[in-house]
C-alpha cells in the first residue's frame, strides 16, 4: 500500500512538473518520443515480431534473392520490403540491425558517462586542488583530435568482440585498400564534423550535413550505376525539408531574441 502511495506521489510530481508540461505542449517532441519508443520496441522485440530470421542460414534461399518490395510488380507480401542478394528479408534485417546499433550506441554512451561522471564526482567531492587539476587537464586534452580518438576507440572497443564472428578476409589487395580508404575518409569527415560543431550550433550545420544525400546519389549513379527510386527521393526530400525548417526556425528565434533584447534594453 505504501509503495502504491509513493508511486502515485511520484507520478503526480512528474505530471505536475514544468518538464512534462513542456513535453506535452510540443507536438513535435511527442511525435519524436513516440517514434523513438517505436524504434526501440521494434528492435528489442525483433525475435518475436520479425517475419524472418535473417541470420539463420537454414531459412535462407538464394532463389528469394533481390525480390522487390511487396507493393511492386513481382513482389511478395512475405517479404514486405523485399530481399537482398542473399535472400534475406530486408525488414527483418533492419529490425535485427537496429537492435545491434542501439546496443553499441548505448554501450558507448554508458562508457562515456562512467568516465565523465567519475571525474565529475571526484572533482566535486574533493574540490580544491583536485578540482582545479581535473578541470585544467580536461580543458587541455578536450580537443578535436581527442574527441575523434575517444569516439573511434570506444566504437572499436565495443565492436571488437563481434569481429571474430562476422569478419571476412578481403578477396584482394584492392578491396583491402578500399576498406582502409573508407576508414581514412570517414575519420577525416568525422574530424571536420567535430570541428564544425565547436564553431556553430547543430541546427545551423544540419542543412550542410544533408548535402551528403546529393553526393550519395551522384556517386551511386557514377560508381554503381544505381538510379534512386521514387521512395528514396521522397525520403531525401523529407529529411532535407526538416533540416531547412530547423535552420529557418533557429534563425527566426535568434532574430526574435535579438529584437526583444533591443526593445527591453533601454527600459532596464
Amino acid at each position: 500500500m505504501a509503495a502504491r502511495t509513493a508511486l502515485g506521489q511520484w507520478l503526480y510530481r512528474v505530471t505536475d512538473s514544468d518538464v512534462w508540461w513542456s513535453f506535452k505542449s510540443s507536438a513535435t517532441t511527442v511525435v519524436a518520443a513516440l517514434a523513438t519508443l517505436f524504434i526501440i520496441g521494434m528492435a528489442f522485440l525483433a525475435p518475436l515480431i520479425a517475419p524472418h530470421t535473417p541470420f539463420d542460414p537454414g531459412s535462407l534461399s538464394l532463389s528469394d534473392g533481390l525480390k522487390p518490395p511487396a507493393w511492386m510488380a513481382d513482389g511478395d507480401w512475405s517479404f514486405v520490403l523485399g530481399t537482398d542478394d542473399q535472400g534475406r528479408d530486408v525488414l527483418s534485417s533492419i529490425m535485427y540491425g537496429t537492435r545491434l546499433s542501439l546496443v553499441v550506441g548505448l554501450a558507448s554512451v554508458i562508457v562515456s558517462m562512467l568516465i565523465g561522471i567519475s571525474l565529475g564526482l571526484v572533482s566535486g567531492y574533493v574540490g580544491g586542488t583536485t578540482d582545479a587539476v581535473i578541470m585544467r587537464i580536461v580543458s587541455r586534452v578536450d580537443s578535436n583530435q581527442t574527441s575523434l580518438f575517444h569516439s573511434n576507440f570506444i566504437g572499436a572497443l565495443v565492436m571488437l568482440p563481434v569481429i571474430p564472428f562476422v569478419w571476412t578476409m578481403p578477396d584482394s589487395w584492392l578491396v583491402a585498400l578500399l576498406m582502409v580508404g573508407i576508414g581514412v575518409l570517414g575519420s577525416a569527415g568525422h574530424f571536420l564534423l567535430i570541428a564544425g560543431h565547436r564553431i556553430a550550433p547543430a541546427a545551423v550545420l544540419s542543412p550542410f550535413v544533408y548535402t551528403q544525400l546529393i553526393w550519395v546519389v551522384i556517386l551511386g549513379y557514377l560508381v554503381f550505376d544505381h538510379v534512386p527510386n521514387g521512395w528514396t527521393m521522397a525520403g531525401a526530400a523529407i529529411v532535407i525539408s526538416s533540416g531547412l525548417y530547423l535552420l529557418y526556425r533557429e534563425r527566426k528565434l535568434g532574430k526574435t531574441t535579438t529584437s526583444e533584447g533591443v526593445v527591453e534594453g533601454p527600459l532596464e
